[in-house]
C-alpha cells in the first residue's frame, strides 16, 4: 500500500479552502463523502429533550497552555499537563487543547455568533468530545480569555509558543446550562467522524476590544455548515 499524500489546507478561496477540502487527497476525502460532518445549524425546535441528565462528569484544575500557531487563521493553546479530563459515559478523555474560530462554526436557528471556542478531548481509542460555547459581544472583557490574543500574536509575529493561564472549569461551573449533543465530525481535515459534539446554548460575553484582537487571528476561519443527514440533537 502506498503512503497517502496530505495536501496542505487553509480558509482561503484559492482551490484550497473548506469547500474544496474533500478534492484535496484521498485522506481528507470524507470532507465531501461523509454523512455525519460537521459543524452544522442545530434548531432549537427539532432538538430531541433528554429525559435523563448528560452522564458527564469534568476534572479540570487550572493549567498553564502553550499558544501556537499551526496555520493561517489556526491556532491553538495546549496544556502543558495532561492531567485535565472528563468522563462521558464512563470513558475517560484528556484534555488535549483549546481554539478558536471565528466566526462561530455552529449556528443556533440559522445564526452565526461572532466566535466560538472549542475544548478538545480525546481518549486512547481515538474518539474525541468537543465541548463548544458561543461568544457575543459584550461591554466587560472576559477574564478568562485575558492574554490568549496576545499569546497567539506572540506566535504568529516571533514563532515562539505562548503561554497562558486557563481554568476549563470556569466553563462549566452551572450545572443547568443548556446543551445541544449530537455525533459528527472534525471540522478541519481530515474531518473524520469521531466527535461527540456538546454545544452550550449560552454564550460567553467578550468586549469589543478582546473581538477585535481576534479578528487580525482567526477571521474566516469557521468551516460552513454541513447537511444533518437525519442526526439527532439531543437536549439536555
Amino acid at each position: 500500500m502506498g503512503i497517502q499524500q496530505i495536501k496542505q489546507w487553509t480558509y482561503k478561496l484559492d482551490g484550497t479552502g473548506s469547500t474544496d477540502w474533500g478534492d484535496l487527497c484521498e485522506a481528507f476525502a470524507i470532507a465531501k463523502t461523509g454523512l455525519a460532518q460537521s459543524p452544522i445549524n442545530i434548531e432549537r425546535a427539532d432538538a430531541l429533550t433528554a429525559v435523563s441528565v448528560l452522564p458527564v462528569t469534568y476534572h479540570y484544575t487550572n493549567l498553564t497552555f502553550d499558544c501556537e500557531m499551526k496555520g493561517d487563521r489556526v491556532f491553538h493553546a495546549y496544556p502543558q499537563e495532561n492531567t485535565n479530563y472528563l468522563t462521558y459515559r464512563g470513558v475517560k478523555y484528556h484534555l488535549t487543547n483549546w481554539h478558536m474560530h471565528m466566526p462561530s462554526e455552529h449556528q443556533m436557528d440559522g445564526f452565526h455568533y461572532p466566535l466560538e471556542g472549542h475544548l478538545v478531548h480525546t481518549n486512547e481509542q481515538g474518539g474525541v468530545i468537543v465541548r463548544a460555547f458561543f461568544m457575543k459581544i459584550g461591554e466587560r472583557d472576559n477574564r478568562l480569555l485575558a492574554g490568549l490574543a496576545e499569546q497567539w500574536q506572540l506566535a504568529q509575529s516571533e514563532g515562539k509558543k505562548g503561554s497562558w493561564q486557563f481554568n476549563p472549569a470556569t466553563l462549566i461551573a452551572d450545572s443547568r446550562e443548556t446543551i445541544y449533543v449530537y455525533d459528527g465530525s472534525l471540522t478541519t481535515p481530515p474531518t473524520l467522524e469521531c466527535v461527540t459534539w456538546m454545544v452550550r446554548k449560552r454564550p460567553m460575553i467578550i468586549s469589543h476590544e478582546q473581538y477585535t484582537a481576534f479578528v487580525n487571528l482567526l477571521n474566516g476561519s469557521n468551516r460552513p455548515v454541513q447537511p444533518l443527514n437525519g442526526r439527532i440533537v439531543s437536549k439536555y
